[in-house]
């Protein structure tokens, strides 16, 4: 089976029982396809011309085998002189950040004991043995969160002067809570009726799991436009139009973060500074995506209509979060400005390319 499957890719990825999925990224450096032999069906993903990457993505899958709940790495190979393929099960379902849209029409929010559910299993991966060479990546939260581009450089540099308070903010929680990262985007989990698979481990940081909560609860949803309404700076900055895109209630998320407060265990960090430590890692998390949709819609590239709303959530979301954190620490309110800059800057670009001010946001 193994042979014939690497024979398929070798030869034809488009042979019988090789269909490509998606392409994960734009330039061609990593293909997915699914695999259908007649003994069973394995997800391949084959990185071109990045041998390094494969080989740390390698050695991260074997990190968390052990556990029932992620998806097992059946095989590698290397294909030729610059292509590498790994081969792991094949999982049916979808991935949980399109179930988060499918429950805003239904029950509006993921079943709190799966929620703890999955927080349990993101709390054991992050648990295991520090891993080697840990690399940061231009989100991780002891960085810029800003994309490059996005700013201009004399903004960026005046940016991160304002911001550095948050940075030692995040470094405090590392040095607290300290574990592996392992980027548990909601797109990197699955989910199959009550059946959790955790899919996806090239990118680990030994920082903390903390900021894999962050991505959980605050990664947003996927809803498109259908309503008309204003993209100006008032609609998108407005005090509740972002929770219509939010993944949970504030009360669920209240609850969640309860839960791994206590897994830790730590009596001597209060429930409350530990909620600060969440709140400022949720303002790094939210910075880094309202630049990179900033980004995409300044230039008008990518669907817009999936893009905007997920630009009015983070947004959003950052302007409630400085509203509770100014009266911890006044430094905020510059952070508050920025992001009012940032998002005029946005709308501005928006309307000279496109000459229309009138999009749609549904909830």
């Amino acid at each position: 089976m193994t042979n014939r499957t690497e024979q398929c890719l070798i030869l034809d990825p488009q042979s019988p029982g090789i269909e490509e999925i998606y392409q994960t990224v734009p330039n061609n450096k990593v293909k997915t396809y699914k695999i259908v032999t007649p003994t069973e069906t394995l997800f391949g993903k084959v990185y071109f011309d990045k041998p390094k990457t494969a080989q740390k993505e390698i050695s991260n899958a074997r990190l968390f085998e052990e556990f029932e709940f992620v998806s097992k790495l059946h095989f590698d190979t290397q294909l030729s002189n610059t292509s590498w393929l790994l081969a792991y099960e094949y999982i049916d379902g979808i991935d949980l950040q399109k179930y988060f849209s499918s429950l805003k029409d239904i029950s509006g929010e993921l079943d709190l004991s799966l929620s703890i559910r999955i927080i349990d299993q993101i709390y054991n991966l992050s648990r295991q043995q520090n891993v080697p060479n840990s690399s940061f990546s231009d989100s991780t939260p002891l960085c810029s969160p800003i994309r490059e581009g996005f700013l201009s450089d004399k903004d960026h540099l005046a940016f991160i002067d304002c911001y550095k308070f948050v940075l030692d903010k995040n470094s405090s929680t590392v040095k607290s809570f300290p574990g592996i990262y392992s980027d548990r985007n909601p797109r990197n989990i699955i989910i199959n009726s009550d059946k959790v698979t955790h899919v996806d481990f090239g990118r680990l940081e030994n920082t903390s799991m903390i900021f894999d909560l962050i991505k959980f609860i605050r990664n947003g949803t996927d809803i498109q436009i259908s309503s008309t309404d204003e993209f100006s700076t008032e609609v998108i900055l407005s005090n509740d139009n972002y929770k219509r895109y939010s993944s949970f209630s504030a009360e669920t998320e209240a609850t969640l973060l309860r839960h791994t407060y206590d897994l830790f265990n730590r009596s001597e960090i209060s429930f409350r500074d530990f909620q600060i430590m969440y709140q400022f890692g949720c303002i790094h998390n939210h910075f880094f995506y309202l630049s990179k949709y900033g980004k995409l819609i300044s230039e008008n590239r990518g669907d817009l209509r999936k893009i905007m709303p997920r630009f009015v959530y983070h947004s959003g979301a950052l302007k409630d979060l400085f509203v509770y954190l100014t009266h911890y620490d006044d430094r905020v309110i510059d952070l508050n400005a920025w992001l009012s800059k940032m998002v005029d800057s946005v709308v501005t670009q928006h309307k000279q390319n496109n000459n229309s001010s009138r999009y749609t946001f549904s909830n």
